[in-house]
């Protein structure tokens, strides 16, 4: 009688000392964390900002690095200094449960090893990779307790993506230079730009690893079929209804002497793209989707990139209204017909099916 009086007394002391919120996550970084709870978030990146405000918990973030605070999006919360090097008293003062921040910065020296002690998780979580994006928002959702939000979100972007990549697959690569915000500065491979050039259908005439120089006697020789010119909100605010800035730097690029002499400009491919409230998270996609326009217009007249990009920045609380890329993309465009089904029918089919799914799993 008194082993199972004392067997259940130790089942109620385990009952009660059983925290149902912990969870153990495998980041991205290979680190397997194990996390109590997450009521309070600092967030060194952008990207993890983004993230976390798309699953709707946004209250949960008590810091956020100096380039993440200055989103038009982001709460006012406490400075936490640089996302490469961040202020590690400050991050301790505000007491919170778990540090979210880039795979490779900053180094465990400067973050891990001088939080040691404190009982304050690091979770490692890029979110601006195209090849990572799903599954690592899915474990950032297993953080927050937001699991089955996450999977539905991923799979719908997911599916976004999928049907670009189908479409893509037996086309003709076109050949394209993308330049990075440095002028003669290629994004070669192993760069986000470069990910998303492939899996559009392009080929990137310089495939160097990182970001090669280039001059433009090299352009010339390698004579690319689209121009691509990567800017940012430095150069120009996508969010302001003056499009002049943009149309400078258009001209700008246009005027360069190896324009004239390239398929790119000798057929009017030359475009810029502001990168800010594009190029990251689920913006990734209508990234992608705008590429694959420009790259194949003929194939994919019923595709509306504007539309995945008002979806994704509409989920960060901000309207929707501004210009990204000059030309627009619309008085471009060749409407020719084809047989491949509209990505509005596609879309609706496959929304239809994630509903029932999900209506079947609960």
């Amino acid at each position: 009688m008194r082993v199972w009086r004392n067997f259940i007394i130790f089942l109620l002391l385990m009952c009660l000392t059983y925290n149902a919120s912990a969870v153990t996550v495998k980041d991205s970084a290979g680190n397997t964390v194990e996390i109590d709870k997450a009521e309070r978030i600092v967030c060194l990146s952008g990207d993890c900002l983004e993230a976390v405000i798309i699953l709707g918990a946004k209250e949960r973030i008590v810091g956020l690095g100096s380039y993440a605070l200055q989103k038009p999006y982001a709460p006012k919360v406490a400075d936490v200094g640089k996302w490469s090097d961040p202020n590690i008293e400050a991050i301790i003062s505000l007491k919170p449960d778990v540090v979210i921040t880039y795979v490779q910065w900053p180094e465990k020296e400067k973050l891990e090893e001088k939080l040691k002690g404190t009982g304050i998780k690091v979770v490692r979580l890029d979110l601006y990779k195209i090849n990572t994006i799903f599954d690592e928002f899915i474990t950032l959702g297993k953080i927050l307790g937001k699991e089955d939000k996450a999977k539905e979100i991923a799979d719908y972007w997911r599916s976004q993506l999928d049907l670009i990549k189908s479409r893509v697959e037996s086309l003709e690569k076109v050949r394209v230079y993308w330049e990075s915000y440095s002028d003669y500065s290629a994004a070669g491979n192993g760069t986000g730009w470069n990910e998303i050039l492939l899996i559009a259908g392009g080929i990137n005439v310089f495939d160097e690893k990182g970001y090669p120089k280039v001059d433009a006697e090299k352009i010339i020789s390698k004579n690319p079929e689209v121009f691509i010119k990567s800017i940012s909100s430095s150069v120009f605010q996508p969010l302001s209804d003056d499009r002049s800035k943009l149309i400078d730097v258009y001209e700008k690029l246009r005027s360069r002497p190896e324009i004239a002499q390239i398929d790119a400009g000798k057929n009017g491919k030359v475009y810029v793209v502001c990168m800010d409230y594009l190029h990251s998270t689920f913006g990734l996609i209508a990234e992608v989707a705008y590429v694959a326009k420009i790259l194949h217009p003929e194939h994919f007249s019923d595709l509306n990139p504007e539309e995945l990009h008002r979806k994704y920045i509409e989920s960060l609380g901000i309207s929707f209204n501004g210009t990204w890329i000059y030309p627009d993309l619309s008085q471009k465009e060749e409407q020719k017909p084809h047989s491949t089904p509209g990505f509005e029918v596609i879309s609706a089919v496959l929304a239809l099916m994630f509903a029932l799914r999900r209506h079947d799993r609960l």
